[in-house]
């Protein structure tokens, strides 16, 4: 399962969302507040940006174009 950490109104999450849902993927979403960042979040991400994707094999990516090419390089058999 992945997990996806943004904002709630957010394009970027839905380029990685759709690509989740076109293949079958289960994923989570959870949503914060950018101007009140958890210290978590400025933990898995120093520079405070959206979205943020983690794997349960532990692999943390970065921005929806790096997270697109993880996506379909690891599940390009379903």
């Amino acid at each position: 399962m992945i997990k996806i950490i943004s904002v709630k109104i957010f394009s970027f999450v839905r380029r990685v969302t759709a690509l989740l849902e076109a293949k079958s993927i289960s994923y989570v979403i959870e949503f914060i507040i950018l101007s009140d960042n958890p210290q978590w979040f400025l933990d898995l991400s120093p520079t405070g940006q959206v979205p943020i994707s983690s794997t349960t094999l532990g692999v943390t990516l970065f921005e929806s174009e790096t997270t697109a090419e993880y996506i379909d390089e690891i599940y390009s058999a379903t």
